[in-house]
This record gives structure tokens, C-alpha cells and sequence, in this order.
């Protein structure tokens, strides 16, 4: 949880806490009111501001699918795209939110736009909304995981990048997600089904070692500012993860072909690292090698910067690299905009 404010033009981190979830229990009331009784804890604790928030669900519980459709009204076009998220999820239409993004893609010879459906089930929406209700929250919008990140890497240059395509490719927990912004707006989305709980597992199993052990060593290697780990070891953890590093690689440069070939107006010739696991070690040497392209860490472009700053003043403990912050501070920064748009009206 984060909570940016702007102060004379610059932003910075006015509150932010972190929840570890408890592990799910079996009955659903006793689990929304658990997560209820952290989140309110942690705005007492964080030092928010207000009561409006703006959430997003995990993004193993969203469904993002490029499609093409004739060309609608936005109405027509959200009901459209909510038919077909609801029969790719095998749930009734009731059963569903969705939303459509227009990507900007070249028409078809049959006069189809593509557009990247976002869909949810309503029984993993409405439960964790109710969640943060109970809270003393209020909900003022739904956002997605890579909505957040594309908002907070377009925010700090948003003049110099009007009509740039850059990749971004989102390194978090339970997955990753490749994405290329055009501008400030999302061309191209897919979720990759390889996180940082996959190196754990896979570094785990070739080191012959307890899974929740081999993810505190390698959440240590990625903090700069811990005590490190010894040469042997790191050396041993980067090789066993080497195998699924490569398979990350493979499945961003596939996302990248397919861009190529199938979207107009440029190709991104630099991929931007973020997420919570960016700074994996030899990630980006391998993302290099295999797309052949400049792979950047979003601190080297000054991106998390300002946050990571901001992070370290108001937490009491190590909040890990900023990295990990971008979505969260990326939907914090749809609120934020939502009031400035309701202060000039």
C-alpha cells in the first residue's frame, strides 16, 4: 500500500505499509474479515491520508486477451468484449467485470480493431472490495496490476515519451508481464506464467533445499543494501536459476516478435526491467543476449528514484527495491489524478 502526493509540482510518498497476508483459510467470512483487520491496521500505521483508495486484484485472477472486433461504440465494445471474456472463462456474462483497451493496432482486412480484454470473476472481485470497505476504505476505482506500472514510467518523462515505444517487462511474484507502451498508452499486454516464486521453487529443488530458505537468500541478493551473500553461494543460486531465466528470456523475445509483426508505428528497441525480482541476478545480461535489444533497470532511468527515497523515510523497516513499488505507486497515481482533474474543474 502507498500513498503519493504532490507538493509544488514534485511527488512523493506521503504514506505506505506493507501487509503480509496470513495464509487462506477456509471460510470466506473469517478470511474477509482478516484481510480487513490488516488493511485497517496498516492505514493507522502507514500515516494515509483520507479514506479513498484505488485497488487492483492480483494478477493471477485477471484475464488480459488480445482480440479483434469490429469497430463500436465504447459501450457496445465493453459488452462485446465482456461476451467473449465470459466464454473464454467458461462463466456466465453476470458472472464477469470487464473492460476493453483500444491498442492502436493497424485494421484488419475484415475491419476488426484489436483491443486487450480485462476480465474478472465477480466472486474474487466483490470479496476482497468488501475487504477493503470493512477497512474504512472507499473504492474509487478498480485498476490493473500493469495499469499501475505503465502509469508510474510514464508519469516522470510524460513529455519526452509522447511517441516512443518502449517494452517493459514486470518481473513480480506469482508471474511476469511484457508489455509495450506506446507513449503513455499499453500497445501490446501478456502475462507470462514465470515469477520469482518460480525461481524459488526451481532453485529449491536443483540445490536440494527448503523453498521459503532459498527465497529469503535470494530476496538478500537483491537487496544492495543488506549484509550480501557469500560468492559460493550466490554462484550456486544464479546457476540453478539460470534454466528458468532463459525460459523467461525466450517467452519476452516470442512477446516482441509478435509485436513486430503484428502492430504499426515502431518497434521498441530497449526493454525497461521492473517488478519486485527486476534485479535478478543475470536477468537482464540474458534478456540482452536473447532479444538483442538494451535492457534497462528502471532506477537507471531514474524512475524509482524519487520513490525509493520516499520509501526508505517512511517505512520503519527495509521495504525491498522500489521496483516492487510500481504498480502499487502506479495506482496511487490514478487517484492522484483524479483529484487534480476535479480541483481545475
Amino acid at each position: 500500500m502507498v500513498q503519493m502526493r504532490q507538493q509544488h509540482g514534485d511527488l512523493h510518498v506521503a504514506g505506505a505499509a506493507r501487509v503480509e497476508l496470513d495464509e487462506p483459510v477456509s471460510d470466506p467470512g473469517r478470511r474477509r474479515q482478516r484481510l480487513a483487520e490488516q488493511l485497517r491496521a496498516a492505514v493507522v500505521s502507514g500515516g494515509f491520508l483520507g479514506r479513498q483508495c484505488v485497488i487492483s486484484l492480483p494478477r493471477e485472477e485477471v484475464h488480459v486477451q488480445a482480440v479483434r472486433l469490429p469497430d463500436m461504440p465504447d459501450a457496445e465494445l465493453r459488452e462485446a468484449a465482456a461476451w467473449e471474456a465470459a466464454d473464454r472463462l467458461n462463466l456466465a456474462r453476470e458472472e464477469i467485470e470487464c473492460d476493453v483497451l483500444r491498442t492502436g493496432a493497424p485494421i484488419d482486412a475484415k475491419s476488426r480493431h484489436e483491443v486487450l480484454v480485462v476480465a474478472a470473476a465477480r466472486s474474487s472481485l466483490e470479496p476482497r472490495l468488501q475487504s477493503v470497505i470493512d477497512a474504512g476504505l472507499r473504492p474509487v476505482a478498480v485498476d490493473t496490476h500493469f495499469g499501475g506500472v505503465a502509469r508510474a514510467l510514464s508519469r516522470r518523462q510524460r513529455r519526452d515519451i509522447d511517441d516512443q515505444v518502449r517494452g517493459v517487462l514486470e518481473v513480480g511474484d506469482a508471474g511476469s508481464t511484457m508489455m509495450v507502451l506506446r507513449g503513455a498508452d499499453v500497445a501490446f499486454c501478456k502475462v507470462l506464467p514465470i515469477g520469482g516464486r518460480h525461481l524459488d521453487e526451481h532453485v529449491a529443488e536443483r540445490l536440494d533445499q527448503d523453498v521459503d530458505a532459498v527465497r529469503a537468500l535470494r530476496l538478500a541478493m537483491l537487496d544492495q543494501d543488506g549484509p550480501g551473500v557469500d560468492a559460493t553461494t550466490e554462484g550456486a543460486v544464479r546457476d540453478a536459476a539460470r534454466g528458468v531465466i532463459a525460459e523467461l528470456a525466450r517467452d519476452t523475445m516470442l512477446c516482441l516478435r509478435h509485436f513486430a509483426v503484428s502492430a504499426r508505428g515502431g518497434s521498441p528497441d530497449r526493454l525497461l526491467l521492473t517488478g519486485v525480482h527486476a534485479a535478478e541476478q543475470s536477468l537482464a545480461s540474458c534478456l540482452m543476449e536473447t532479444c538483442r535489444m538494451t535492457v534497462d533497470l528502471d532506477d537507471e532511468c531514474a524512475s524509482t528514484g524519487a520513490l525509493a527515497t520516499g520509501l526508505s523515510r517512511v517505512l520503519p523497516a527495509s521495504s525491498g527495491p522500489a521496483s516492487g513499488w510500481t504498480a502499487v505507486a502506479g495506482l496511487s497515481l490514478r487517484g492522484l489524478d483524479r483529484i487534480n482533474r476535479r480541483r481545475a474543474a
